[in-house]
């Protein structure tokens, strides 16, 4: 049985300023037996003392001094990273001990680019500090066997060159996928959402029931309609619109839009968009903010949702087929906002890329995921969780799923 002695473990008992082996047991599930191994391996590397007949052990070194005995006696490649011994132990002693670590705690903490930050994480997987594990949408790398309380001379693993080769033409294929993007971009027109003057002056009362919202429960059921098809058939040309909504949670009655965009594509190319910050009447959620980026001081100058809903409905009337990914969720908050898209003619056709990659790619991914399916795809995306770069995005990803079903 493999005892868990790594940088969790350590700085876990350095926080706590203690360790029994009943904490070790309910902190990281173990049996009795393993946590007394870890306890014994914890003070024979001079983390905690002896055992004197009172529990819990006390422990000898504080968080700086183990960065101190740990980080700065390691000896790294002759070509390694300048930063990697700062991410080694921004990652791995973190206070916090989060042991999964991805690219943008490096950007983030370092101010760098996502190519960098990728290098720093490659050669720490190759040091065998970490490990890769694929998370979700996004690839995440687990700490592992990081603490060595003796000098250690460490060298990049065999397959380290030949994974760097790899990794630098995905780099030369991202430049290109960024220099293909920003063209098609600066080709799109932006139609710019009206701001409904007449309603500006409105108080009290009327205001009060402008911001009212109707109840999701009145929505038509667009799934069980005859426009809601899997298949191609279903769309008499390539012309469409790709909606996305940022929103404050996942309730419709509770929880408000913070961003809406649309972007009109015409033979499967984007050829306009319409895109916009909300105000939200209540201060945006911390955790949202982390997700989407989007603060209150972004949408502190935007146009409250009332204000806006008759232009974004004029763009959306452009186009008789209504596309996104997770359709439902932003069908029912714009529906509790007053923009129905179920009152036109002729009538509508709505396609959910979620469910249609749901059927047609079962057992071929392991989630339905947006950032999955672009991953899966090969569809570059600027920024995850803002509305304008899913749409677009999105929007590929409907043209990919249909010629998938015609292969």
């Amino acid at each position: 049985m493999i005892i868990r002695f790594d940088s969790i473990s350590v700085v876990f008992v350095i926080k706590a300023e203690k360790a029994s082996t009943g904490q070790l047991q309910r902190e990281f599930k173990i049996g009795y037996n393993q946590a007394s191994k870890l306890l014994a391996q914890l003070e024979s590397i001079g983390v905690i003392g002896p055992e004197d007949g009172s529990k819990p052990r006390k422990v000898l070194i504080n968080h700086e001094q183990l960065k101190a005995i740990s980080i700065t006696s390691m000896e790294y490649p002759q070509d390694a990273d300048p930063l990697l011994p700062e991410a080694v132990e921004l990652l791995i002693f973190k206070k916090d001990d989060y042991a999964l670590v991805s690219s943008f705690d490096l950007r983030r903490n370092f101010k760098i680019d996502d190519g960098h930050a990728e290098l720093l994480l490659e050669q720490m997987v190759a040091l065998g500090i970490l490990k890769e594990n694929y998370s979700g949408s996004s690839f995440y790398r687990k700490a592992i066997n990081c603490v060595q309380f003796k000098t250690k001379k460490l060298e990049f693993d065999e397959t380290y060159y030949k994974r760097l080769h790899t990794r630098e033409l995905g780099v030369q294929k991202i430049k290109q996928q960024i220099e293909d993007y920003e063209k098609m971009f600066s080709e799109l027109t932006e139609i710019k959402p009206d701001i409904n003057m007449d309603l500006i002056s409105i108080k009290g009362a009327q205001k009060k029931l402008l911001l009212e919202k109707q109840s999701a429960f009145l929505m038509p059921d667009y799934k069980n309609s005859t426009v809601y098809k899997d298949s191609e058939k279903n769309i008499k040309n390539c012309n469409f619109i790709v909606i996305d909504v940022e929103t404050t949670g996942l309730d419709q009655d509770i929880h408000e839009i913070i961003e809406f965009a649309a972007v009109r594509f015409v033979d499967f190319k984007p050829a306009e968009y319409m895109a916009t910050l909300i105000k939200p009447s209540r201060k945006i959620p911390k955790r949202i903010t982390e997700i989407n980026g989007i603060d209150d001081d972004m949408v502190m100058t935007a146009p409250q949702i009332y204000l806006v809903a008759k232009s974004f409905t004029d763009f959306l009337n452009k186009e008789n087929t209504i596309i996104a990914h997770n359709l439902s969720f932003d069908l029912r908050f714009l529906f509790a906002n007053k923009i129905d898209l179920f009152d036109h003619k002729p009538k509508r056709k709505f396609f959910d890329t979620l469910a249609i990659s749901r059927n047609r790619l079962e057992g071929k991914v392991h989630n339905n995921k947006l950032g999955t399916l672009l991953y899966h795809f090969d569809i570059y995306r600027p920024t995850a969780h803002r509305a304008l770069d899913d749409c677009i995005a999105t929007g590929f990803l409907f043209e990919k799923l249909l010629k998938l079903n015609l292969d």
